[in-house]
């Protein structure tokens, strides 16, 4: 596990690891096998294989009922609605979270999560809670779960978590489209990172506060960290994070300028067998070919992105989508903005929020 966490899931080495591990295990110990396949799980998921990863979750959950441990049937269901989350079932992810936080017994298992991942899962839940509540565009749900996930990262003392649960909250409000939030909450969670090796939670922060800067118009330089980083999730061929990161990365180049770079990291970060964030992904081609002159054809493919996104039940980014759509096609996009905010929560708040609810009055 600790060569994971240095390496990254994805690395060839830690698989062969875990593949070995979970072979010369096969008679050991419930706990000692469960590690092994937790292990194989994390590989599969971190490298966008999401029906693989779906496959070692039952036989996770299997290990667990029939051993009859409550700890190990967190970890199982830690592992499902994680999965769930970057299948795109939102869903089954707030189904398993609704079933799984109640069993977290801190005594228990956060010693117990810290050999599965090296976070705690009670963390982990709560900032993907959060997340969830950001993608169905509800800012405020998202902060009280962001703030739940924090404060029992801070009791806890353990950095890791309280990494990952920063670096979620960063994602959240890009999501809700607040430039100074992820800036602020990214320097936060960075100013963490003398305090020991979390490259993927560090690398999200990166790239959201990178982004943030070139889009705000703060700090060009700031394309250079984001191609590093998508660079490197490319290398790993990590399918679901190379697609986040790209997506800001293309949005970024949009915003200074440079649409047929945009239009590269598309079909870079687009890989066939991976559909997660493809929506936001198709919103980015799309604005890119828009700034080459293609009007028609950005507009098609925002029609496709915010039926992605719908089919997610991620209102957030069908928003998004309608926005850009209001951008390329103001005539066409009233309708497709008016929709989208109807499928926030009553009360939603959000900068993004805002700029709907203008865009509608514009065209009033």
């Amino acid at each position: 596990m600790a060569r994971a966490i240095a390496d990254g899931f994805a690395a060839p080495t830690v698989e062969d690891c875990f593949l070995r591990s979970s072979v010369l295990l096969d008679d050991a110990p419930t706990h000692d096998r469960f590690r092994a396949w937790f292990g194989l799980w994390a590989v599969a998921l971190t490298r966008g294989d999401t029906g693989p990863a779906g496959e070692h979750v039952d036989v996770l959950a299997s290990m667990a009922d029939d051993a009859g441990d409550t700890g190990l049937q967190l970890q199982a269901m830690h592992a499902r609605w994680t999965t769930q989350m970057f299948g795109q079932d939102l869903d089954g992810c707030l189904a398993t979270l609704e079933a799984g936080l109640p069993l977290y017994r801190r005594e228990r298992d956060h010693e117990l999560g810290l050999r599965y991942g090296n976070h705690d899962p009670a963390v982990c839940g709560r900032a993907l809670s959060a997340l969830a509540a950001a993608l169905q565009g509800d800012a405020a749900r998202a902060e009280r779960r962001t703030s739940d996930a924090v404060e029992l990262a801070t009791v806890l003392d353990h950095r890791p978590s309280i990494v990952q649960a920063r670096a979620l909250h960063c994602w959240s409000l890009q999501l809700a489209g607040d430039l100074d939030g992820v800036m602020e909450a990214a320097r936060r969670c960075l100013e963490l990172e003398s305090d020991g090796a979390v490259p993927l939670w560090f690398g999200l922060a990166r790239s959201l506060r990178s982004w943030a800067s070139v889009v705000a118009g703060s700090d060009p330089r700031a394309l250079a960290v984001l191609e590093r980083e998508v660079a490197g999730q490319v290398e790993m061929r990590t399918r679901s994070w190379a697609a986040v990161h790209g997506s800001l990365l293309a949005d970024a180049y949009t915003a200074v300028g440079r649409p047929r770079d945009a239009l590269r990291v598309t079909d870079t970060t687009v890989l066939p067998d991976s559909r997660f964030y493809r929506c936001e992904l198709t919103r980015a081609r799309a604005e890119a070919i828009h700034g080459l002159g293609d009007r028609a054809a950005a507009v098609d493919m925002l029609l496709r992105a915010m039926g992605e996104a719908r089919a997610w039940g991620a209102a957030t980014l069908q928003l998004r989508s309608a926005l850009a759509l209001a951008r390329v096609s103001p005539h066409v996009a009233s309708t497709h903005v008016a929709a989208a905010l109807a499928l926030l929560p009553p009360g939603a708040q959000s900068p993004m929020h805002t700029a709907a609810e203008a865009a509608v009055e514009d065209r009033r």
